[in-house]
């Protein structure tokens, strides 16, 4: 017989808690944060932003938070009783293990699967932040996913830290498998859209993700944005191994739980200590002395009450992990997460402190949270008739609980920087920031939490509800996080908390102008958090909670006009601070940008050091001079710069100058530039590159064959004409690449342009010119101009093609005629290079094709190897919409073994008609692949390679 009321009964404690319904809101809104992922990382402007395909992409996994919540739910369900101590009284009711056991189980299974209908109603909300066109709500595909996927993956996911916890009759096995789960999560995170090398590793995926992902590659557009998912065979191999698998462990839990073991093992009771009996009886000494009749407003009680909150709290379990939790996710933000896509990066201490901003979410709602609970603790405990007897004034038992609170905080500032200081020496980071740490936990950190905690608190004991309290205070928190998003250039000032500048340090020149500005809206945030904390102090309610009316009648009652007094103080003081900031523009990012950048020029001679060196080429020499910051990367700056100016003489001609300057500038005041006999190369392009890693360093030749070639294409380009001066010297860059670096590293650049362009193919709102009209914008002259070139290379041949641009230079150089490099003219020029048969590769210059090439099907038969293609071709209006064209392309095709090595190459013309092409046999054939390199602007990238 099921046990539906301990079913019914946990349901119902755990909607009663106020932390569930926090949790509610963290999975709806990782339902938003996965659904932009999935978004952004295959979306395309074929696909709607609430395409089907992005409902089983988000559905597939359920998630870090939501992960994090089943383990805490299923481990807590079996606890929680001895944490409360009536384990005695509900063990001894006439109910027996088996059903004891499955009434704990099933219910934390139907609170976990109710939570989780916050994920994809998540999901529907991402059209509000994601821009792309947006289609039929996925209703059927949602239900599909939730019900084929993530069902199955909550119910795997709970069955073992539910199991665990039986095992090992402690919480710590629920939270072993939360760990583990998380780090799994996050590791397979890293290799999202690659597919999994062999079947044995898909069927040990517990969530089948990878599976699915495949699934999803599979689907045509049409599809994609309107079908169901044809599940892939093995996923229901994989289905039938991690269920069996889950009933099994609870089989197995189910045998070994009884109440005797159980209640005796865990080790959570404690007995009671009788202080007669203890030698050392301090704690006792100190709660006589704290009941004792002193004067209430006695120093000694304050900070005994602010000792006991304190310890109260941080001797929690939850506070435990949360601090776990946070520190582990600044581990794997630092090495995994944010890892930067363009060079292995040294883990400085400015960009460990900047990881604050992804963390702050999390940080914030737990600092809010864990507030309000403090404030009504006494009264959740059902303690408040004694706690309320303390002859203690009212002021100084809230402001006990804030103190504390204030500690915490400060713990938790400590421990992150604590964390981000042990990355650094366990990574051989160095040299340690000291002063930046400081200046981040105090300033960029710990002030900001006291704002939070002032604003908790006041909210809970103005609504003294502790339910409400908690939502209004998430509410507001969520607001003043999303506000800058929308427009802070004018409601920055306005944003309680809210500091100028937080994205704006440099290495090189600090916060700047910033940094006057972040201590006067920190004074003035601290002003309104006292104007907050004395509301508090005359609102705070001693006892039970009361109906309004009562409620009024007491604030009238408490009212004192000291509190009227100091809170208009404090008023006053926020005018003056903010007429302050007013009065210095200190409100107006652009202008702190324009103020920093001033400063910085005068700054620069004594900030920076130098190193001279002289280049010979062509009997004459070349001094080069490299000024800089960080000196880690100079000597790879030099040897990169001169053979940079080798390949440009050997392209195109005399280099026009008997000097160079190579300097590094901050970025978040400069951009990158390339001026006569000078180059500006802002710190983010490569100067804290990890010279560990020299495999990795190509960015550093890419960044300074780039700009040192502008040196001659910069010197006569005409005006508007960005195919010359960008376009060009960006392919020729990523050939070197090629050389030195080889193919894969190529192919990883083109993989970062084709998403660049694509992401910012949607968020242009205006019209997007061609290649040969592009004038600044750097989306198409770079990221399009980099697929376009590589794809004209892999038709003509990457040589002739370099040759031509040299000799479009030197031609036009060499008639004196600089207005004749222009755009137009190197589309003519590479028109007449071109054999007839492909000189449609000019078009690519000239319109904006779109394509959807795939591979339907390869196998082979008899002597040779079928393949059977398609290929889908559009023209951009240039302003979004898409017209059908008859692909008539070259393409190349290439076939590998199974280590991946190239043994077969052919040049395709794949049409949109299915016909099969016909390979040789090659016995170690393995994989196909049209497109190889990513060079040809392709709206779904995943579907041109097939293994055999």
């Amino acid at each position: 017989m099921l046990p539906l009321h301990l079913l019914r009964f946990e349901f119902r404690y755990q909607f009663a808690r106020p932390v569930t319904w926090l949790y509610l809101v963290l999975i709806f809104g990782q339902g938003i944060w996965y659904g932009l992922g999935a978004h952004s990382q295959f979306g395309n402007r074929l696909l709607w932003v609430n395409s089907a395909a992005n409902a089983y992409l988000v559905l597939a996994s359920p998630g870090l938070i939501l992960t994090v919540v089943a383990c805490l739910l299923a481990g807590q369900a079996l606890t929680k009783d001895l944490e409360y101590r009536v384990a005695d009284y509900a063990y001894a009711t006439p109910i027996a293990d088996r059903e004891y056991f499955l009434g704990k189980l099933l219910g934390t299974l139907l609170t976990v699967f109710v939570l989780a209908l916050a994920y994809p109603l998540g999901t529907l909300a991402v059209p509000l932040f994601a821009e792309g066109i947006n289609g039929p709500v996925p209703v059927g595909q949602l239900l599909d996913g939730f019900f084929m996927l993530l069902i199955q993956n909550l119910f795997i996911i709970v069955s073992i830290a539910f199991s665990a916890t039986v095992f090992t009759r402690k919480m710590t096995g629920a939270y072993v498998a939360m760990f583990g789960m998380v780090l799994y999560f996050l590791v397979s995170n890293l290799s999202v859209g690659d597919d999994l090398p062999n079947d044995l590793l898909l069927l040990l995926d517990p969530f089948g993700v990878g599976m699915v992902r495949n699934g999803v590659m599979l689907m045509s557009i049409a599809d994609k944005n309107t079908g169901y998912l044809a599940y892939p065979p093995m996923l229901f191999i994989n289905r039938i191994l991690w269920l069996g698998l889950s009933f099994g462990l609870i089989a197995q839990a189910e045998r070994q739980f009884s109440f005797m073991t159980f209640r005796e093992t865990t080790g959570n009771d404690k007995p009671v200590l009788n202080p007669s009996k203890t030698k050392n009886s301090r704690h006792w000494l100190a709660w006589r002395k704290a009941f004792s009749f002193a004067p209430v407003y006695s120093p000694p009680r304050f900070l005994l009450l602010a000792r006991h909150e304190f310890l109260g709290m941080v001797k929690q379990t939850a506070f435990r992990v949360v601090v776990a939790f946070l520190a582990l996710l600044l581990v794997v933000f630092a090495t995994m997460l944010f890892d930067n896509p363009n060079f292995p990066a040294m883990l400085t201490t400015a960009r460990l402190t900047a990881l604050r901003e992804p963390l702050v979410i999390y940080v914030g709602l737990f600092l809010m949270v864990f507030s309000g609970e403090l404030v009504f603790r006494e009264r959740t405990v059902n303690i408040w008739a004694i706690y309320d007897t303390m002859p203690t004034s009212t002021a100084l038992t809230m402001l006990a609980k804030l103190l504390a609170m204030i500690g915490v905080a400060a713990l938790l500032a400590l421990s992150l920087g604590a964390t981000g200081v042990l990355i650094q020496v366990a990574t051989g980071s160095y040299p340690i920031d000291w002063p930046l740490y400081a200046l981040d936990l105090g300033l960029g950190a710990f002030l900001g939490y006291v704002c939070w905690i002032a604003l908790a608190f006041v909210v809970a004991i103005l609504v003294n509800h502790r339910l409400a309290s908690h939502v209004v205070s998430v509410v507001m928190l969520m607001v003043l996080m999303l506000a800058p998003r929308f427009g802070y250039e004018s409601a920055g000032r306005w944003l309680y908390g809210w500091l100028p500048g937080t994205d704006a340090y440099s290495e090189l020149a600090g916060y700047g102008a910033f940094a006057s500005a972040r201590w006067a809206f920190a004074g003035v945030w601290l002003t309104v958090a006292g104007v907050f904390i004395t509301l508090g102090l005359w609102g705070y309610n001693r006892g039970v909670v009361i109906d309004f009316s009562a409620r009024v009648r007491q604030l009238k009652a408490q009212f004192s006009w000291k509190y009227a007094s100091l809170s208009g103080s404090l008023f006053v003081l926020c005018i003056a601070g903010q007429l302050l900031i007013s009065q210095h523009d200190y409100d107006k990012p652009a202008t702190l940008l324009t103020q920093t950048k001033q400063s910085w020029a005068i700054a620069e001679p004594l900030a920076l050091q130098s190193k001279s060196s002289v280049i010979a080429i062509d009997n004459r020499t070349i001094a080069l001079t490299i000024r800089y910051k960080h000196p880690e990367t100079v000597a790879l700056w030099q040897q990169a710069v001169s053979d940079a100016l080798r390949r440009g003489t050997a392209l195109f001609g005399t280099y026009p100058y008997d000097h160079l300057t190579l300097t590094e500038a901050p970025s978040p005041t400069e951009t990158t530039r390339s001026l006569p006999g000078h180059i500006r190369l802002t710190e983010t392009e490569g100067w804290t590159a990890d010279t560990r890693e020299p495999k990795q360093l190509d960015y550093l030749v890419y960044v300074a064959i780039r700009e040192v070639l502008k040196q001659w294409t910069n010197r006569h380009t005409a005006p508007g004409a960005g195919l010359v001066e960008n376009s060009l010297v960006e392919y020729l860059a990523l050939q070197v690449v090629k050389e030195r670096f080889g193919l894969d590293r190529l192919r990883d650049r083109l993989a970062q342009r084709n998403k660049t362009y694509d992401q910012q193919r949607r968020l242009a709102a205006d019209f997007e010119p061609t290649l040969a009209l592009s004038s600044g914008q750097t989306y198409v002259e770079r990221d399009r101009a980099a697929m376009v070139f590589s794809s004209i290379g892999e038709v003509w041949g990457d040589k002739p093609l370099s040759l031509s641009i040299g000799q479009f230079f030197s031609q036009k150089n060499s008639a004196g005629k600089p207005t004749s490099l222009t755009s137009a003219a190197f589309v003519q020029h590479l028109t007449n290079a071109l054999p007839d048969s492909i000189r449609f590769l000019t078009t690519y210059l000239t319109e904006r094709p779109v394509f959807d090439v795939s591979i339907e099907s390869v196998y082979r038969a008899g002597d040779a190897i079928i393949v059977k293609m398609n290929n889908q071709k559009w023209a951009d209006d240039g302003l979004g919409t898409l017209t059908a064209q008859l692909p008539a392309d070259a393409m190349p095709l290439v076939v590998l073994d199974g280590s991946g090595r190239e043994i077969y190459r052919k040049l395709v013309w794949p049409t949109s008609q299915n016909l099969p092409l016909w390979l040789p046999e090659l016995p170690t054939a393995r994989i196909v692949v049209i497109d190889p390199l990513g060079a040809w602007p392709d709206v779904f990238r995943f579907n041109n390679r097939r293994v055999i």
